[in-house]
């Protein structure tokens, strides 16, 4: 298959809206299944390829967390602390793995225009757009070409961060 320059985790199962106290140890599971555990499991498979000291070339590691991983979702509490574990797993992994030449970052996405924006065709939408410092929601472009750049030779000295892609929003 040849040599592996990266990887970047996109994978984002926000889970229905749910009140903390029905949520089942199920339905958690599901969601971090997927936001947080493949990320885990894919990271390891690049890193075996990626390590200098395996015989790799180093390379870059991008994880897409969310926004929510601060601000807690409104009733997402599991998309929330997938997110959050997804962010505390880049750190982790961008200190044990900076000698074998992979940078690990991540990007905190704020509202993008994506099927997954639980806003998106709401009535909610213009009160969230006014949320936003940049007066709209983000687009998947944009996104990647954040992801680009985290790639590019122009990061070389960016590891363990999590960049906010939020158009200014705070909330």
């Amino acid at each position: 298959m040849g040599p592996l320059h990266g990887l970047v985790n996109a994978a984002a199962q926000p889970g229905a809206q749910a009140d903390f106290l029905m949520l089942s140890a199920t339905d958690v599971e599901d969601i971090w299944r997927i936001n947080f555990l493949a990320a885990m499991v894919c990271s390891q498979r690049a890193i075996e390829r990626m390590s200098v000291s395996r015989g790799g070339e180093g390379g870059r590691i991008v994880n897409i967390s969310s926004q929510s991983a601060s601000s807690g979702g409104y009733r997402r509490v599991s998309y929330a602390t997938s997110k959050a574990s997804l962010e505390a797993l880049t750190v982790a992994l961008a200190s044990e793995f900076a000698e074998q030449g992979i940078l690990v970052n991540a990007l905190s996405p704020g509202l993008i225009e994506t099927v997954n924006s639980p806003v998106l065709d709401s009535p909610r939408r213009k009160r969230a757009e006014e949320s936003v410092p940049l007066g709209r929601f983000g687009l998947p472009q944009e996104v990647a070409e954040a992801v680009a750049w985290l790639m590019s030779p122009g990061s070389s000295y960016m590891t363990g961060a999590v960049l906010p892609l939020n158009g200014g929003r705070r909330v």
